[in-house]
């Protein structure tokens, strides 16, 4: 039976912490680390939470008001003071909440961890830190944190180059994936023969390389008409992407967490991003889930064994596999096969959460 998930809330400050009695009371040797899980960026704050609480700590999910944020300029920037008044709030919050660790995720949020009072981990995922440089504007609001924390990880290998100039001590974490909720249909399932063609559950935007995913949906259009398309509606490259995709393409309302395991089995392919070259959480959990990903990809030294993924360079590439696989059952079934040991092998939540906790010790997190 699978554990309660990881108990998310808004902030520790509102009933005065985390007020479990046994923890509370118990004596420090060999009690459980009570850890924050600050900030769930693509669920791998709570995935984190959920895996430590299974290896028998006590992790919860820790979301800061962050008032406007999708409110668009100028009432975005009215709302400044409300929003530095939440940033303020959980950090009294944090240090209120007798936590052992802190473990930050986006380094916008950095000041939570010198305002918790305790040693840090600040966890980068993307947007924080790519394209920011020392000397930029963000970059000096970022080093002091960055600088400051006991320990910085990298979610993806892509950003090895952006936060080492601030870090040179930075390590990739690899993103934690729920390995036993996210496992392939079984070849004797019925549903596979109602399973569609390919799912474009990326999220259309430029940082994923929205120009070259738009034209591998105009070019099946044209070359492949009859493939049967899903385009997830997330990003605002979405109308764009259903008005050159072809005839058999449906647009469906962005899944919540429990639903996309359906989502993906539901697919014999998958179409990932065409920027960044690395692979993320949305192509980790259809790997995982038997469903091919047709990608750039070219990190391979990430890697011990680079992910059984189908790399390609540009649209008329992807298109070309594509409709290769698609036309070869007995292929595509075996590079499927291949998906989910490795996704267990490299990116397991509960291997990522133990080195997790073995680097929170290693780096003086989690004594007082």
């Amino acid at each position: 039976m699978r554990a309660a998930p990881a108990p998310i809330v808004p902030a520790p400050w509102e009933d005065g912490g985390v007020n479990d009695d046994a923890n509370q009371n118990a004596e420090r040797a060999g009690r459980p680390l009570r850890i924050a899980q600050v900030n769930d960026i693509a669920a791998v704050g709570s995935t984190l939470a959920h895996a430590m609480n299974e290896l028998g700590q006590a992790a919860v999910v820790v979301e800061p008001r962050r008032f406007g944020m999708r409110l668009r300029y100028p009432l975005k920037a009215a709302a400044l003071p409300l929003r530095a008044a939440g940033i303020l709030g959980a950090g009294i919050g944090l240090r209120r909440g007798r936590f052992d660790v802190i473990h930050v995720h986006y380094a916008r949020l950095g000041m939570l961890g010198p305002m918790s009072g305790r040693p840090y981990t600040l966890h980068v995922h993307g947007t924080d830190i790519r394209g920011v440089r020392p000397g930029s504007w963000w970059g000096r609001e970022t080093a002091p944190y960055l600088r400051r924390a006991a320990l910085v990880y990298y979610a993806t290998p892509d950003l090895e180059e952006w936060v080492r100039p601030f870090r040179d001590d930075a390590v990739f974490l690899p993103n934690p994936i729920e390995v036993d909720r996210f496992r392939p249909l079984a070849l004797d399932d019925p549903a596979r023969a109602g399973r569609r063609d390919l799912l474009v559950g990326v999220r259309l935007a430029a940082i994923k390389g929205l120009p070259e995913i738009l034209d591998v949906l105009r070019l099946l259009a044209a070359e492949r008409p009859e493939t049967t398309i899903t385009i997830v509606a997330q990003g605002p490259g979405t109308d764009a992407a259903r008005a050159v995709a072809g005839p058999n393409t449906t647009v469906v309302a962005r899944a919540g967490r429990d639903e996309l395991p359906e989502l993906f089995r539901g697919h014999r392919l998958a179409l990932g991003q065409f920027l960044v070259g690395a692979i993320g959480n949305y192509e980790l959990e259809a790997v995982s889930s038997g469903v091919p990903v047709v990608m750039r990809f070219d990190r391979e030294s990430a890697y011990a064994t680079p992910p059984p993924l189908v790399a390609v360079a540009d649209a008329g590439e992807a298109v070309a596999r594509i409709g290769a696989l698609l036309d070869d059952a007995a292929a595509l079934d075996e590079l499927a096969s291949r998906g989910p040991g490795w996704v267990d092998a490299n990116h397991a939540a509960h291997t990522v959460a133990a080195r997790v906790l073995g680097d929170y010790r290693r780096t003086g997190q989690g004594s007082r």
